[in-house]
């Protein structure tokens, strides 16, 4: 079930599996199209949860090898 809830750099980088730099290119605002959209509230930066679920969604499949 997906929510609105926003989501701290360091929580966003936990639940994809990547380090906290990572977070940072994939939300680089400075892009025209950034790979996740996040907001600036005061000096936080914040990722709504659906915008992740929605990435890992977007991610392409495992490629099947054939033998």
């Amino acid at each position: 079930m997906t929510t609105n809830s926003l989501l701290k750099i360091e929580d966003v980088a936990k639940r994809l599996g990547v380090g906290i730099r990572s977070v940072y290119k994939l939300i680089d605002v400075t892009s025209e199209a950034p790979k996740l959209n996040s907001v600036k509230i005061g000096r936080r930066r914040l990722i709504k949860e659906s915008e992740i679920d929605k990435f890992i969604n977007d991610l392409p499949k495992e490629m099947e090898l054939n033998d």
